[in-house]
């Protein structure tokens, strides 16, 4: 079954983790109401005392690329307690004005002391700081640019 879900950072066309995404439907650009950190080598996306738009895009996926996504994502379904991430449901905000309640994948841990991504851009975030996102051991890097 097909589903949308709001990617707003590694997974993103032209980062580091965007071969994951193979097979995905990108459906353009949206934003969600929260905040973004950079957790160092990657961001993380609150919900709570969320004060400005959070970039990112819309994708469709399948029932199998999500559960992909959510071992990448280090979600257990079975366990969210004890996951980096829970895939939760958000409001996602399509430029074109139309709102879509999709997936996305929320930090799940504390995040005050982490530098907050203020404009909410992860993408323009890295283009700014120069940093490079790193991948994990056996990902390849994506090779897609953005689109708006």
């Amino acid at each position: 079954m097909q589903q949308e879900l709001f990617v707003y950072g590694t997974l993103l066309p032209g980062l580091c983790r965007h071969g994951a995404m193979q097979g995905a439907q990108w459906l353009g650009q949206a934003w969600v109401q929260g905040a973004l950190f950079d957790l160092g080598d990657y961001p993380g996306l609150r919900l709570e005392g969320a004060t400005g738009p959070v970039w990112g895009q819309l994708a469709g996926v399948d029932d199998a690329l999500l559960q992909r996504l959510d071992a990448i994502e280090a979600y257990d379904p079975a366990h969210p307690e004890a996951s980096e991430y829970r895939r939760e449901r958000v409001w996602a905000h399509r430029t074109q004005g139309e709102t879509r309640l999709v997936w996305t994948y929320v930090y799940a841990r504390e995040c005050q002391h982490l530098p907050r991504i203020a404009h909410g851009d992860y993408w323009r975030y890295v283009q700014e700081t120069g940093i490079v996102p790193r991948l994990a051991p056996g990902e390849r890097m994506g090779d897609a640019g953005l689109s708006a």
